[in-house]
């Protein structure tokens, strides 16, 4: 049986169930994701306006609890929406949670906006979809130097991010394909590919960029990055059913935000040979699964169906 992992993206939509329900009912998904051997419970930051039981925006609130009430799973935001907030408020943040529970906090960075222009008005009247980029690797760069250089930020600087000398978060760089794999070996980061944010393109990747990356970041850093592929899928007992349910909300995504998200319909045994074959054609390990089932209850048993599917009865540590 292949070594693969699998974790979860939760978004905090539920069909049946108010905004502070959806809070308790994420608690219980990440609960029984823990449990079952998952090997990670991402949270995303989204700022929607079409959703009104919609939970939260940033989720960095959310996930000492989240930490707390489950064991082993890794938990993380994926990601902080960067150019919207201070470097330095980010990285406090995440390094007292990566030391308040060790080797479970994951940062992944987002260079993803707003719809609502009034939103990124507030930050910084400068700040624009057109302008972001700038926004994002500025910050990405701040960070990246208050983690990696401590004793210089505290001579120089007079910055200090405790607990000084501290365990650090694993940053992700977020991303929709390996090209700014370079990038991610500047700042020291690990590394997630979105399938769910790539609309219309081609699923497929390219090896030898790949090897590439995981060649020239070993030669810079002396170790190998962690790779994770997302994506989106929702699950039904037939393929047809499921196809007829992605056409439905995918139509009804496009039309009320910007942010619409690519769905693969699929059954639990099209999703197993789905990871199985990036695994096998590509060398992939670890994957981030975000379930659009619109319950809790149905995304709980999809959670179970995919733990038998992966042989995952003891947590895979």
């Amino acid at each position: 049986m292949e070594n693969i992992k699998i974790g979860l993206l939760d978004l905090g939509q539920r069909e049946d169930a108010t905004s502070l329900e959806i809070i308790e009912q994420m608690i219980e998904y990440a609960v029984e994701a823990d449990q079952a051997g998952f090997s990670r419970f991402w949270l995303a930051e989204h700022h929607y306006a079409h959703v009104k039981n919609h939970p939260y925006t940033n989720p960095d609130v959310l996930l000492p609890i989240l930490a707390g009430m489950t064991e082993q799973i890794k938990v993380g935001s994926a990601g902080v929406s960067l150019s919207l907030y201070s470097p330095y408020t980010v990285t406090s943040n995440y390094k007292l949670l990566s030391n308040l529970y060790p080797n479970r906090i994951d940062l992944g960075l987002s260079k993803g906006l707003p719809d609502s222009k009034k939103i990124a008005e507030y930050v910084h009247p400068d700040l624009s979809h057109k302008t972001n980029r700038a926004f994002f690797n500025k910050n990405l760069e701040i960070i990246s130097d208050l983690l990696e250089n401590e004793d210089d930020n505290l001579e120089n600087n007079q910055i200090l991010i405790p607990p000084f000398k501290g365990a650090k978060p694993d940053l992700w760089y977020l991303s929709t394909s390996f090209n700014s794999y370079k990038e991610a070996i500047k700042y020291k980061t690990n590394y997630c590919v979105s399938l769910f944010h790539n609309f219309g393109q081609s699923r497929e990747f390219d090896k030898n960029q790949i090897e590439s990356f995981k060649r020239e970041f070993y030669e810079a850093h002396g170790y190998q990055p962690q790779i994770v592929i997302s994506l989106a899928f929702y699950m039904a007992d037939t393929i047809e059913e499921a196809e007829a349910y992605v056409n439905e909300i995918t139509s009804y995504a496009r039309s009320v935000s910007a942010e619409a998200f690519d769905i693969v319909p699929v059954t639990a045994d099209i999703l197993e040979e789905k990871i199985r074959a990036y695994h096998r054609d590509f060398g992939f390990d670890e994957f981030v699964l975000y379930d659009l089932a619109d319950t809790n209850k149905e995304k709980l048993k999809n959670l179970e169906t995919i733990a038998e599917k992966f042989q995952m009865l003891t947590p895979a540590y």
